[in-house]
């Protein structure tokens, strides 16, 4: 009794063996809490990006069939339909500044704003720069920018974009497919480095 008790007075502190073991046990334990966490927020800002982007998609959807129906209760004819919508959803922001098929552009306005986004800007952050334009300056806008997640409204080079969860842009694509101008709708394609989403 007496022995055990001055063994355990001896004896202050831990041994080398037992602190590195110690110390790898922790370490593998914030390995695996760190790793679960960079997935959670990872899924996190996917899912967040995901549903900007189908809130903007459906907002396109709509622009576009309203255009359509103004265009069809102010009887025009399919050509003349086929001109408005190129004009609303051009496929570029060259074609949003100067109009395409000898056709005016509706964002006068805002030529000076898109030939500086034009070459300032690299390739997404012009398409994300062409969908907020769409988005908010166009004739029959339909998507409240204001009712995006916080943070998708942004800038990138002084020109307004709108960006996903991580902070890139989200780009339009604006498709156009069909023989003629009968059966010719845009569709319309939504991207980020981190996502993606076609519909239309």
């Amino acid at each position: 009794m007496i022995l055990s008790a001055q063994k355990r007075a001896e004896r202050k502190g831990f041994s080398l063996t037992e602190l590195m073991v110690v110390v790898a046990v922790i370490v593998i334990l914030a390995g695996l809490v760190a790793g679960v966490v960079v997935k959670a927020i990872d899924a996190s800002r996917t899912s967040t990006s995901l549903t900007t982007m189908e809130v903007i998609q459906s907002g396109l959807t709509r622009q576009l069939q309203q255009v359509i129906d103004g265009a069809k209760k102010g009887g025009r004819s399919p050509e003349e339909i086929y001109a408005v919508v190129r004009q609303a959803f051009p496929m570029n922001l060259n074609e949003a500044r100067v109009g395409v098929q000898n056709l005016t552009t509706p964002y006068p306005p805002y030529q000076k704003s898109i030939g500086a986004a034009h070459q300032a800007l690299d390739g997404q952050a012009q398409k994300s720069a062409l969908l907020r334009l769409v988005l908010e300056k166009g004739p029959f806008s339909k998507v409240e920018t204001d009712q995006l997640p916080k943070g998708a409204l942004g800038q990138a080079g002084g020109v307004d974009i709108i960006r996903d969860a991580w902070g890139d842009p989200i780009g339009l694509e604006v498709q156009y497919q069909g023989t003629n101008a009968t059966n010719t709708k845009p569709k319309f394609i939504l991207s980020s480095p981190n996502t993606a989403k076609g519909g239309n």
